[in-house]
């Protein structure tokens, strides 16, 4: 059985309500990708990338409507990526890694945004080693080290952050040894 969802008109709601409706919107993406309707899952990653860049435009300094804004583009980039677009998911990667740097650059003790950022250079490094540009996935790789080395640092016994920074030292040697057998 597939979900059958008739477009609502848009409406401006208050912060919280606008927020639920892209939560809303989030599900019924995710329902309609496990389903196998990629372009309804596309249009609600659309739609709720829509409503949290309005939440932006409407308190800019809200730094949770930030947060919702870069893993908006973010999952959009995912969704396109796995669709074989990826110069448009380089562009929604890299959208997410300006929000990302600019909420971390704000805080660099709140290690969440670190690791967010992070994770956004490691996106931002996949596609571009995916499209072949060696060095720019390198450029994003080390970034994201250098964050990921910096929170194990503050967080010593941390599996996650280790595994990550194994991870991406495992991305360096082989971009590197790809760098290599292409030249």
């Amino acid at each position: 059985m597939f979900l059958s969802v008739r477009r609502a008109p848009r409406v401006r709601l208050p912060g919280d309500q606008q927020r639920e409706l892209g939560t809303a919107y989030a599900d019924l993406r995710d329902a309609l990708g496990a389903q196998g309707d990629s372009a309804g899952a596309l249009r609600n990653y659309t739609d709720a990338l829509a409503i949290a860049e309005d939440l932006v435009a409407a308190d800019a300094k809200n730094t949770l409507w930030q947060e919702g804004l870069a893993t908006s583009h973010t999952d959009l980039a995912s969704a396109l990526e796995a669709q074989g677009d990826l110069e448009g998911a380089l562009g929604h990667y890299r959208n997410a890694l300006s929000v990302d740097e600019r909420l971390a650059a704000s805080d660099p003790y709140n290690a969440r945004w670190q690791q967010s950022a992070a994770g956004s250079h490691n996106s931002v490094g996949v596609v571009l080693n995916a499209q072949g540009d060696f060095d720019g996935a390198l450029r994003r790789y080390r970034a994201a080290l250098g964050i990921v080395q910096a929170l194990v640092q503050d967080d010593p016994g941390n599996q996650e952050l280790d595994k990550a920074l194994s991870e991406l030292r495992e991305r360096v040697n082989s971009t590197r040894e790809a760098q290599q057998q292409a030249s």
